[in-house]
C-alpha cells in the first residue's frame, strides 16, 4: 500500500443514489473558512495525508476522524 491510498480504497463501495451530500466547514471567520461537499462512502480527516480531508491545526490529529455516509 503507498502513503497515499487508504485501506477503504482498495475496495470498491458504492453509495446508492438516495444516500445524501455531506457538507463540511472548518475555519473560523469568512476569509480562514473551507467548505467541502463530500459524496463518497468513507472520509478521513486528518492532519496529513493519506487524509481525504486535511487539516493544518496542531489540534487535528493525523487520522482525526471518519464520517461514513451510510
Amino acid at each position: 500500500m503507498s502513503d497515499t491510498t487508504l485501506p477503504i480504497d482498495r475496495h470498491e463501495l458504492e453509495l446508492p443514489a438516495t444516500a445524501p451530500f455531506v457538507r463540511i466547514t472548518a475555519g473560523v471567520g469568512s476569509a480562514s473558512q473551507k467548505t467541502w461537499n463530500i459524496r463518497r462512502p468513507v472520509t478521513l480527516i486528518g492532519s496529513t495525508r493519506p487524509a481525504h480531508i486535511v487539516l493544518h491545526d496542531r489540534d487535528v490529529s493525523n487520522a482525526h476522524c471518519v464520517i461514513v455516509n451510510t
